[in-house]
């Protein structure tokens, strides 16, 4: 028997007819092949049970993560290149309305330029880019001239309240990242659906967390009955990603003010 054990047979038993000793320990043995191969098997279908429930498990992490860098490019495609797009529309308007000369050739210089940029941004869009090797925000020149610049063309006001760029500079770049395509997307919003004519934006950081108040006297709407469109839905989720507080106030004829609270990390 012990042979054939060791041969791979496990389902064996000891036949003793001789009703002494030997008979009960042999009895017991059988016993215990049974429940070893009884055993045996209830750990082979827990093998198969688990490695089915693993299997399930990658394919629906690897569905997630196709989901996320699906979002990630949709996220940026529609911030960064939507952003651009509409530089280049607007300045394009611009130039078909105008016979200055020196406006005109403005005009062209900033279409190339957010033609350039476009390009750019959807190269690494694509390669899906660590935003920390991305180039360096200068936010006081991001809002002044890049911001600044898209509302002119529409002849927006546009008052900015910076208390101090440093803490700005000196935030993580993935972080500078996100606010950027937030921003930009705020003044896209603006273009395209406000009939603003003024916008506000207050930018602080104190007790590290960086505080953002985008306000616009449009034409506003309510936030209960409007279906809340992908760009707000994106910057909501570009917020609450990084942790923070994304609050929308709005009205019918009363503006709509956008305040974001991240922490500086």
């Amino acid at each position: 028997m012990i042979r054939t054990v060791e041969s791979g047979k496990q389902d064996i038993s000891m036949a003793v007819d001789t009703g002494d000793e030997i008979a009960l320990l042999a009895d017991e043995l059988n016993a215990l092949v049974v429940r070893v191969n009884d055993y045996s098997r209830k750990m082979e279908e827990e093998v198969r049970r688990r490695t089915k429930q693993l299997t399930a498990l990658q394919q629906e992490n690897l569905r997630l993560r196709v989901i996320e860098e699906k979002e990630r490019i949709y996220g940026y495609l529609h911030d960064s290149l939507g952003a651009r797009l509409t530089n280049i529309f607007l300045s394009n308007s611009v130039a078909q309305n105008s016979h200055d000369p020196e406006l005109l050739k403005n005009m062209h210089e900033r279409i190339e330029d957010n033609t350039q940029l476009a390009i750019g941004d959807l190269k690494e869009i694509l390669a899906g880019a660590d935003t920390d090797t991305r180039r360096i925000i200068d936010f006081r020149r991001l809002v002044t001239h890049t911001l600044g610049d898209r509302l002119k063309l529409r002849y927006i006001t546009f008052q900015c309240n910076i208390e101090d760029s440093d803490p700005l500079n000196e935030l993580p770049y993935a972080l500078r990242f996100e606010l950027e395509n937030i921003l930009q997307e705020l003044v896209s919003n603006v273009l395209k659906h406000s009939g603003a004519k003024s916008v506000t934006l207050d930018i602080s950081v104190h007790d590290g967390v960086v505080r953002i108040a985008f306000e616009d006297d449009g034409k506003g709407f309510d936030p209960s009955e409007a279906s809340i469109g992908f760009g707000i839905r994106n910057m909501m989720n570009r917020v609450r990603g990084m942790g923070g507080r994304f609050s929308l106030d709005s009205k019918p004829g009363g503006g709509t003010r956008v305040s974001i609270e991240v922490e500086a990390r």
